[in-house]
């Protein structure tokens, strides 16, 4: 199985990069694509100096519940984990996972479980 493993106030938590993950965050919370493409229109706008309202927001609930369900942890231990590591930074931590689950085959500090990494 694939996994990225991100580290919230020095505890590292592996999430799974599978397609069965990405369909319980999708089901549970927001479709990730949804997410992304939504994050570029929105950044695409603020570039030309337009405004543009997103469709679906990342903000620290989802964040939260998107680390809960890839994690299988749960999501108020991961919320005291956003707390104590900052949420700026545990929420960039999170945008890091959501690219390399939709955007790559090998996202930044993902590894093969089945590999032996």
């Amino acid at each position: 199985m694939r996994e990225m493993i991100i580290t919230l106030a020095g505890k590292e938590i592996a999430l799974s990069l599978t397609w069965k993950t990405m369909c319980k965050i999708k089901d549970r919370v927001v479709d990730p694509v949804l997410l992304a493409t939504e994050a570029v229109r929105e950044a695409e706008a603020l570039q030309a100096g337009k405004e543009y309202t997103p469709k679906v927001e990342f903000n620290t609930d989802v964040a939260i519940k998107i680390v809960s369900l890839a994690s299988g942890k749960d999501v108020d231990d991961i919320g005291e984990l956003f707390v104590e590591n900052g949420i700026f930074e545990s929420q960039a931590e999170v945008g890091n996972y959501l690219a390399a689950l939709i955007g790559s085959k090998s996202g930044k500090g993902d590894k093969d479980a089945s590999a032996g990494n």
